[in-house]
């Protein structure tokens, strides 16, 4: 409401001007109380207020010299005053907290100080990446965390300046690759690598050759029916590994000496490619005999078979003759 007290002017009487006074007192008297509003005041002075307790500090509220004319209007709703000098952050902090899934980047809007124009303004998420060129880097957060899986949308993750890229659990942690590392993926941990697999099939490693990638080599598990869990230890030589398929040809420095009985089979012997001993027989030399037809093998000299002919021959002389 305006001001009830008006102008007294000097062709007004006594009894106006003694309503007029009396209009003003109720109006002063309102603006102490703070129950009267005004929807327009026209004034150069300043308004000040006095809080809850009478002392000597007051809020005043002033107005800048303006340059036109300016209509501030106040909102229809509760709330706090937020100043450009303000200290008091209860203007974000008493608002909801909206999570990281709540975010629309091509929607949602931040209020941004343009320092070419002078003015506020509004800018989405997505406008204000991309104006700032983008997540270039985050070096200066030195424990940076993810609030969820990290989408490389086709892209590589690269270092500049030949720079290692390192993956560096804590403790007992693994690198997990393609899986969870318990039913299925490859883990690396302190040297030991798995490999899983989720499908039901045999891990297995393929070396691809180097031309194209045109052809490739596996190195397959057993199946779980053969219930193994050997351990294959690599020769400390260099050379190349030859399997049970292969046609490659193992040399003598290759074998061990074998002293495990049939492990070679009698058809295996190639005597015909041997070289003649060049000499006569002699009761010295030796032979190898199956002892008993019990499968062991041994050694035996030609005197013994000397001896076992002289014993079932009936002319001993004879034989010795026709033996030199």
């Amino acid at each position: 409401m305006a001001l009830t007290a008006s102008q007294v002017t000097t062709n007004n009487s006594l009894e106006q001007f003694r309503q007029e006074f009396n209009n003003l007192q109720s109006d002063v008297r309102g603006l102490e109380s703070g129950n009267v509003s005004f929807s327009t005041v026209a004034t150069n002075l300043q308004i000040i207020f006095e809080g809850t307790t009478a002392d000597d500090n007051e809020t005043t509220l002033g107005v800048i010299d303006p340059t036109a004319d300016r209509t501030i209007n106040l909102p229809n709703e509760s709330g706090t005053v937020f100043l450009s000098d303000s200290t008091n952050n209860a203007v974000i902090t008493g608002k909801t907290t909206i999570t990281s899934g709540d975010v629309t980047p091509a929607n949602d809007e931040l209020l941004l100080s343009d320092a070419d124009a002078g003015v506020l303004k509004r800018v989405t998420v997505n406008n204000l990446i991309s104006s700032a060129g983008g997540l270039t880097a985050v070096s200066a957060d030195s424990t940076p965390q993810l609030g969820g899986d990290l989408d490389v949308n086709g892209n590589d993750i690269v270092s500049v300046s030949n720079g290692n890229i390192n993956l560096l659990p804590n403790g007992s942690g693994k690198v997990i690759l393609d899986g969870n590392g318990s039913s299925g993926g490859v883990s690396i941990t302190d040297g030991v690598i798995d490999i899983r697999t989720g499908t039901g099939s045999e891990a297995k490693i393929l070396f691809y050759c180097e031309s194209s990638n045109a052809h490739a080599q596996t190195l397959q598990a057993a199946p779980h029916s053969a219930s193994s869990s050997a351990t294959l230890v690599l020769p400390t030589a260099s050379g190349t590994l030859i399997g049970t398929g292969d046609s490659g040809t193992v040399t003598g420095g290759m074998l061990a000496t074998i002293t495990t009985a049939n492990k070679i089979g009698l058809a295996s012997i190639d005597i015909d490619g041997g070289s003649d001993i060049g000499a006569d027989l002699t009761t010295s030399d030796l032979i190898v005999v199956d002892d008993g037809a019990g499968g062991t093998n041994r050694k035996a000299a030609l005197s013994r078979m000397v001896t076992l002919m002289a014993a079932n021959l009936d002319d001993p002389t004879a034989l010795a003759i026709a033996l030199g």
